[in-house]
């Protein structure tokens, strides 16, 4: 049977970061190129990573899907749970890492342009200068990231992300394959558009990658609307940078879904609702009540209440 180049190219490509990892290689993007150009490698000048066909994974019949699933599109802001004993956020039932939550469990296969994906990792250009792969000069399908960590920032954790238009995300743990071939078993995450995807390093080491991941999870918020309880004073702020304030200090609190439990009734007339729109329209309300953050039916407590502080700092700062 006749070798398909394209498809050679997205297998070497999607076991890169996995291949880099495992092999404790450093890679160095040229940070070195002025704006607005950017650094490509196409896929047939690089060598087949010597994992290549290690860790294969049953081919799988999944059907592809056109549409994304509004529980990914939807995600509002994520929520996590406290530190476990290795230093990583749980989910909000204390149980697992949060991340195990966003593994995709579908198959997307979403187009979008070159343009688009350029343009949703430059996103990412706060933590490193985005790293472009190409085919033969065409479509860009996949982009590298390295964040530093450790005291000396001498250890890289690696992520790339991939367009779902030319791979597809597998179920169980989530798979990298084309069009039925053996894929590697690795972890993968779509964001909510659905046309992209992250796979990380081998390896998850704790808060080293969060904000990177959350930032790729996470719809872009384009405005926020704060709600006193049984006030008709509403604060509207659509200004980035203040909107990211209020995201960050949401990320920090550490809570847990509680099971039966309530607000006290003393706190209704302290309630602050702070109403977020992402950029697909979907609103999403998080009402503060004492010591407990409510999300349409879900009820959590905070289990870091001191945190809670500079949401009404932030807050009174625009009163």
């Amino acid at each position: 049977m006749k070798n398909d180049p394209f498809k050679t190219a997205k297998i070497i490509s999607s076991v890169l970061v996995l291949a880099m990892g495992l092999s404790g290689c450093t890679f160095s993007p040229d940070s070195s190129v002025p704006e607005p150009q950017v650094e490509v490698h196409f896929a047939d000048e690089i060598e087949p990573p010597s994992l290549l066909g290690q860790y294969p994974v049953e081919p799988q019949e999944d059907e592809f899907l056109d549409e994304v699933p509004e529980y990914i599109s939807d995600r509002g802001i994520i929520l996590r749970g406290p530190f476990s004993d290795h230093s990583s956020r749980t989910d909000t039932t204390g149980n697992g890492i949060w991340i195990s939550d966003y593994t995709c469990d579908c198959n997307l296969e979403i187009t979008g342009s070159d343009q688009e994906f350029m343009e949703f990792c430059e996103r990412f250009s706060s933590f490193d200068d985005p790293y472009y792969y190409s085919f033969k000069g065409n479509d860009y399908y996949s982009c590298v990231f390295g964040v530093q960590y450790g005291r000396d920032a001498s250890h890289t954790y690696y992520g790339q992300v991939f367009r779902s238009c030319f791979y597809g995300g597998g179920v169980s743990g989530g798979t990298v394959y084309m069009d039925g071939d053996p894929g590697i078993s690795v972890e993968i995450f779509y964001d909510p558009s659905g046309k992209y995807m992250l796979l990380l390093n081998n390896t998850y080491v704790g808060e080293v990658m969060d904000d990177f991941i959350l930032t790729f999870l996470e719809p872009e918020m384009v405005k926020l609307d704060i709600i006193p309880a049984g006030s008709e004073y509403v604060i509207s702020v659509e200004d980035p940078e203040a909107i990211g304030e209020f995201v960050g200090a949401m990320h920090d609190l550490c809570v847990l879904e509680t099971k039966g439990e309530t607000p006290d009734p003393d706190t209704a007339e302290e309630q602050l609702t702070f109403s977020f729109t992402d950029v697909n329209g979907y609103v999403n309300d998080y009402t503060i009540a004492g010591e407990y953050l409510i999300h349409g039916e879900d009820v959590y407590r905070v289990e870091n209440p001191e945190k809670l502080g500079r949401l009404t700092d932030l807050f009174e700062k625009l009163r």
